[in-house]
């Protein structure tokens, strides 16, 4: 077996791990386990391929992603005004009956 064929099974090899990883919905550390390999090893590679479709814009968001995104940030942060400027009697009672459901 020559370099070019060794490269190139590597190559198939890491490949197999990242389709393997990202199919299960696994943590790395979990996977690597799994497949006897490891850990440091297998986030570098996750990492690598990640940051490769990210530059070749194949692991992005769609238009309809992003505007999703950005939807759902500006109704997070208008959220977040509304539970800080809640008064502050709102805010205890809010706590208070929590923590009597969690008596429960």
């Amino acid at each position: 077996m020559d370099s070019d064929d060794k490269r190139r099974s590597r190559i198939n090899m890491i490949a197999h791990l990242l389709s393997t990883e990202r199919e299960t919905g696994k943590p790395v550390a979990q996977v690597a386990k799994d497949l006897g390999i490891n850990e440091g090893t297998l986030g570098n590679w996750v990492n690598k391929d990640i940051a490769a479709q990210a530059k070749s814009g194949n692991g992005g968001l769609s238009e309809s992603e992003r505007a999703e995104l950005t939807r759902l940030r500006r109704e997070n942060a208008e959220l977040a005004m509304e539970r800080d400027d809640a008064p502050m009697f709102v805010k205890s009672r809010r706590l208070s009956s929590r923590r009597a459901a969690a008596r429960r």
